[in-house]
């Protein structure tokens, strides 16, 4: 019986019954079941007087528990070699993952001190652009001329011009006069009006 709060209820209705036949006196036999052996558990095998026979028994139930134990443990391998499988490949992606994080992390820090350099550079050529123009300046040079060089500003009495009515004259040596080009350049001329006009 089994109680629960305060009812009882009888489970011995839902046993199983034999029900005896009339004229009938045995009782029904339920079949034998082929459970296999438990583990550690050995079935007792009937002795036979014959030592051959004995060994080759024993010898027969030998292997066949080392082909249960070596069935469970290519099992066991199998799913062993399963999940050693398994984290190495989580580990392989996790490594993947830092070492692309680092090689990130490394090209940006390669990138923000380029920038800084860039900007260093921008505010060097300022200041190089500045200092240039101070120097070029035409009163600087003028001041630099007359005070340090003692040039002295051309008078239009210093001025000498001449004209030349001949052309130039190349002399080759051997005496010989070679041609100023005139020529040349004149045909030049003439070639680039007619392809240009």
């Amino acid at each position: 019986m089994v109680y629960r709060n305060t009812e009882a209820y009888d489970l011995s209705r839902f046993e199983p019954q034999v029900i005896e036949q009339p004229g009938k006196a045995e009782p029904v036999k339920e079949p034998k079941r082929n459970n296999p052996p438990k583990r550690g558990t050995r079935r007792k095998a009937k002795k036979s007087k014959n030592p051959l026979i004995r060994l080759f028994d024993s010898v027969k139930r030998e292997v066949a528990i080392n082909d249960e134990r070596d069935f469970q443990s290519v099992q066991i391998n199998a799913k062993v070699l399963k999940t050693v499988a398994f984290v190495l490949v989580c580990l392989g992606l996790i490594t993947v993952s830092i070492s692309l994080s680092v090689q990130d992390y490394s090209v940006q820090k390669q990138i923000s001190q380029k920038n800084a350099e860039i900007e260093l550079a921008k505010d060097e050529h300022v200041r190089l652009s500045a200092e240039h123009s101070s120097l070029t300046a035409v009163s600087r040079v003028e001041d630099l001329a007359e005070n340090v060089l003692g040039m002295v500003k051309v008078d239009s009495q210093q001025v000498d011009y001449f004209t030349r009515t001949t052309g130039d004259k190349i002399t080759v040596s051997g005496g010989k006069v070679a041609d100023s080009g005139e020529d040349l350049a004149s045909k030049i001329k003439a070639l680039v009006a007619y392809i240009f006009d």
